[in-house]
């Protein structure tokens, strides 16, 4: 990743955990945005993942859908398109670099409407998610609009 990718997240992981002096999931101010840091390895937890996208900024974690695992770093961001239960664990998280990540949720009529504006016609099923929940390689163009304010 570029110098300027790498600045950015660590310029994100300050802020937060500059907002964020408690461990766990904090809400912010904005309604659909929420951190969450933690310094301890977190064994498998049930959890059902809303309709997000979400980023870890610092750390890893494996996400458990069935008996697929995906794992899941500050490369990588998830985006989930509907409720899914899952399973979850934190494989990287310490006191001197704890674990940090963010969540934006949205709404399903959100998602209706962006999906009647890109006029999909069902015809490419090569980059359509499965299980509800797609990850992606993290770029500038997701990052910069979310450090953008740092």
């Amino acid at each position: 990743m570029s110098m300027l990718f790498e600045e950015n997240r660590k310029n994100l992981v300050t802020y937060i955990q500059e907002k964020n002096q408690q461990e766990g999931s904090v809400k912010t101010d904005i309604p659909s945005l929420y951190f969450y840091s933690t310094k301890s390895l977190l064994e498998t937890l049930s959890v059902i993942y809303e309709p997000s996208l979400c980023m870890i900024l610092q750390g890893s974690k494996s996400v458990s859908l069935g008996e697929q695992v995906y794992e899941y770093n500050p490369f990588k961001y998830l985006l989930s398109s509907t409720h899914i239960p899952a399973k979850i664990k934190i494989n990287e998280a310490s006191t001197e670099i704890p674990f940090v990540s963010l969540k934006i949720t949205f709404t399903l009529e959100q998602i209706y409407e962006v999906l009647k504006e890109l006029e999909f016609d069902g015809a490419n099923k090569k980059n359509q998610p499965q299980k509800g929940i797609f990850f992606g390689e993290v770029n500038m163009e997701l990052l910069n609009p979310i450090s953008r304010d740092v």
